[in-house]
């Protein structure tokens, strides 16, 4: 979810098997809690890893051949079950292993239950973000949706992640603007529109302020 992928130059000498995941099926086998969302800022952050650095290496190729076994075997009535359970015990092999990477301990210094109501707000609002794709971008239009004052709501996001509800906003918003401007034929213009900015000004102010540059030079330089 949120992780755009586009055409790039590869060698001949590689070859790539993509797995993608949507935002409804991790839904179905993960929680969003906090230690979730701290696994999920460190993909953000290190999103290549080398499987064979903590020598789990046979244990994903397992995964893998299974998985591609399967996948050319002839289909049989229970066939999307066998693959919905390979792919969520491929993606909770990936979480436990990340999980022995991240140091993130729980502080303890909050109710039980105010952890679980941040827990499940903080996914609710993660799922307004995934289908919004940037549209909104202020703390009070979300937290008018889930129901809370934007001060509380701020509160809430922040004790259950360590972040800011505008931060994880603005996050969103500028990864879709950089996708749109890299890979639309739509001028600035238009992307400004499309995103609801009331005009390419402010748009272009928000750009330069997140990115450090205008969204033509940004448009326009080489990718990095």
């Amino acid at each position: 979810p949120n992780t755009l992928i586009s055409r790039t130059m590869l060698s001949p000498k590689y070859k790539i098997r993509l797995a993608g995941f949507s935002t409804r099926f991790l839904q179905r086998i993960i929680k969003m809690e906090k230690k979730t969302w701290n696994t999920a800022a460190h993909i953000h952050n290190n999103p290549v890893k080398s499987i064979s650095e903590g020598g789990d290496d046979p244990v994903f190729r397992f995964y893998r051949d299974l998985i591609v076994a399967k996948i050319n075997d002839e289909p049989h009535y229970y066939h999307r079950e066998v693959m919905q359970h390979l792919f969520s015990a491929l993606f909770c092999e990936m979480l436990g292993q990340l999980h022995k990477e991240i140091d993130a301990p729980d502080k303890g210094d909050s109710p039980k239950e105010g952890i679980k109501q941040a827990d499940y707000t903080l996914r609710k609002f993660v799922e307004l973000l995934s289908k919004d794709k940037g549209m909104h971008r202020s703390v009070s239009y979300y937290a008018d949706a889930l129901c809370y004052t934007p001060k509380h709501f701020s509160k809430v996001i922040k004790q259950a992640c360590g972040r800011t509800p505008l931060d994880l906003i603005n996050e969103t918003t500028i990864e879709h603007i950089k996708y749109r401007l890299k890979r639309s034929d739509k001028s600035v213009k238009e992307i400004a529109e499309e995103f609801n900015f009331p005009n390419q000004s402010f748009f272009g102010k928000y750009v330069k302020m997140h990115l450090g540059t205008s969204p033509a030079n940004y448009r326009n330089r080489e990718d990095e």
